[in-house]
Formats: C-alpha cells, sequence, structure tokens
C-alpha cells in the first residue's frame, strides 16, 4: 500500500499540495479527480521524486519515498505514464517499446502486451511521430508493463482521444487490474472513472476535498461533475 500522509509539495516558492492524506491499496485503481491546476500532475511528480521541496511522509511497502531519489523510486517498482506519453518521435514502435530498462522480475513478457495492445504489434516498424494519439498512449502504457513495474501512475490517460479508443484504453486498465497491478488514474473525466476505480479522490486547489468509494461514486456523479466544471 501506499500510504499519503499530510503530504506538501511546493514549485519554488508556490505552495501546491497542502496537507494530502490518501491511501492506495494494492491491486487497487484509485482514482485523482479534479480540474486543470488542481494538483493532479504534482501529485505525481511527488511520488516519483521530481519536485524540489516536499513535507509529510510517502510510504510504500514501508519505505519513505520522499527519502529516495527517483531512480531508486522506480527501482521499488514504480513507474509513471505522463500526461505527454514521452513518446520518441524519431525510434519506431519496438524500439519505443524496448527502450526502457527492466527495473524488476515479472515485467509483462511482448507477445502479452501485443494481445493487450494489438494495434502496437500492428505498428511495430512504425516510428513515433506516425502514431495517433491513442496509438501513443498505448504505446506508452505497454512500454512500462514490460519493465516489471507493478505500481502504475497513468496521468490523464484519455486526454484527447476519440471516444472508441477512450473505451479501449479503459478496458486495457480492467485487464491490467485484474492482473494484479496497483494503478493511480489521474483524470478529469469522472463518467470515464466511474466503473474502472475502487476509490476516488477528488482534490481543488491542492488539497482533496472529498473521498469515495466506488458505491458512493456513482451515487454522487452529479457532484462530482459540478465540482470537475463538467
Amino acid at each position: 500500500m501506499l500510504e499519503i500522509r499530510d503530504l506538501n509539495a511546493w514549485y519554488g516558492e508556490s505552495h501546491v499540495l497542502h496537507g494530502l492524506d490518501m491511501d492506495i491499496p494494492e491491486g487497487k485503481v484509485v482514482t485523482l479527480l479534479g480540474r486543470n491546476g488542481a494538483g493532479k500532475t504534482t501529485m505525481m511528480r511527488t511520488i516519483m521524486g521530481l519536485m524540489g521541496k516536499t513535507t509529510g511522509t510517502l510510504t510504500y511497502q514501508g519505505v519513505d519515498l520522499l527519502k529516495l531519489r527517483p531512480d531508486q523510486i522506480a527501482r521499488r517498482g514504480i513507474a509513471l505514464c505522463p500526461e505527454d506519453r514521452a513518446i520518441f518521435p524519431s525510434l519506431s514502435v519496438q524500439e519505443n517499446l524496448f527502450l526502457p530498462p527492466i527495473i524488476a522480475k515479472g515485467g509483462m513478457e511482448i507477445d502479452h502486451i501485443y494481445k493487450l495492445f494489438p494495434n502496437i504489434r500492428e505498428r511495430a516498424s512504425s516510428r513515433g511521430t506516425q502514431l495517433s494519439g491513442g496509438e501513443q498512449q498505448m504505446l506508452a502504457i505497454a512500454r512500462i508493463l514490460r519493465t516489471g513495474a507493478r505500481f502504475l501512475l497513468l496521468d490523464e490517460p484519455t486526454e484527447g482521444l476519440a471516444p472508441v479508443i477512450v473505451q479501449q484504453i479503459a478496458r486495457t486498465i480492467k485487464e491490467i487490474k485484474a492482473l494484479g497491478y496497483t494503478i493511480l488514474l489521474v483524470e478529469q473525466n469522472a463518467r470515464f472513472v466511474e466503473d474502472l476505480a475502487d476509490i476516488h479522490y477528488l482534490i481543488e486547489n491542492g488539497a482533496i476535498v472529498d473521498r469515495m468509494e466506488a458505491a458512493e461514486f456513482a451515487a454522487n456523479i452529479d457532484r462530482v461533475d459540478k465540482l470537475l466544471g463538467v
């Protein structure tokens, strides 16, 4: 489990996360929902050790991640799939897929990855610049599954994608969860995460303003939409 207590983070002199408390149980999908600028991506960057000044505790498997370097955090099996996907445009799909190092035993075999993402197999020789947004997102997720990471941080995986691709991403997340992966999913789209997550946190102005179990979330979806400005 990832346990977050009284977590604060700063960009320069700007205080951007304000005393966050969260729990992310192993094998569960947890969402962090909020508008643009609410602090969602900052939360992801803090988990990966990419923020300069932080206070509080952020404990994973008994180790406080705030005391570790980003490479040490990655070697504990935590991987970030960033909002911009970070696909190398001049490399082929296969080269992008095999570029990250294996950081832990048990990484997903390439045949399994291709079964999850048939588009990736079909586009194996295509350059990153030739991929659609949806194909880039699939490749970004596939790439971290191969590394052996078991705790996945997915930052806005549906941003700018067509509805049919959004549905495919949802199916993939369900399949990954069924394999025992732990997922923190950052989103603005409450309807997308409604049937995916076990626990939902709502963030506003860098602070958690609500926490809901799946059943509570479904009953309050209209209120969530209002908070998100939908």
